[in-house]
C-alpha cells in the first residue's frame, strides 16, 4: 500500500478530514441494538460498545513516519469530533465508549512493530484525554 505524505511546503495544520463516519455508523448499529433489546434478544443492561482507534492504529502503515507526529493531531481532533457527533444523538446512560489502543500496547511491549517504530515513541501518538469532558452528563439525554 502507497504511504501518504505532506505535500512540500504544506502544513498539517490545514488539513480538513472528511466525515470519519464512525457516528453515522453506530447511530445504525444502535437502532438495530435497541430493537433486540426490546425483543430481549440483548438483556436491557447492556451498553452498545463504540470503539474508535487512535491516530496511530489509523495512521501507521498509511502516513509517512516522519509525517505521523505533525498529523497525528489534527486526525484525533477528527476522531475527538465524531464522538461528539455521535454522543450528542445516544443517550449517555445506553452506551460506552472504547479506544483501542492494541497498536500502542503492542509496540510499548514489543510483540508488534509496525515499520515506524524506530523512529517515534508510541506515548506521543496515543490519543490524549481532553481538558474537559463532554457537557452533558453520563444519564442525560442528547439534544
Amino acid at each position: 500500500m502507497p504511504e501518504l505524505r505532506l505535500r512540500d511546503g504544506a502544513s498539517a495544520e490545514t488539513i480538513t478530514w472528511p466525515n470519519l463516519g464512525y457516528a453515522d455508523e453506530y447511530t445504525k448499529s444502535f437502532a438495530t441494538f435497541e430493537l433486540m433489546q426490546t425483543a430481549g434478544t440483548i438483556a436491557a443492561d447492556v451498553r452498545l460498545q463504540l470503539q474508535y482507534p487512535t491516530p496511530l492504529a489509523s495512521m501507521a502503515g498509511t502516513i509517512v513516519t516522519n509525517d505521523l507526529p505533525a498529523v497525528a493531531p489534527s486526525y484525533e481532533q477528527a476522531l475527538f469530533a465524531d464522538l461528539d457527533t455521535v454522543l450528542g444523538r445516544l443517550r449517555h446512560d445506553r452506551v460506552s465508549v472504547q479506544w483501542d489502543v492494541a497498536v500502542e500496547f503492542g509496540a510499548l511491549t514489543g510483540t508488534l512493530t509496525p515499520s515506524c517504530t524506530s523512529r517515534w515513541s508510541p506515548t506521543t501518538l496515543t490519543i490524549r484525554p481532553r481538558a474537559q469532558p463532554p457537557s452533558r452528563s453520563s444519564t442525560s439525554t442528547p439534544r
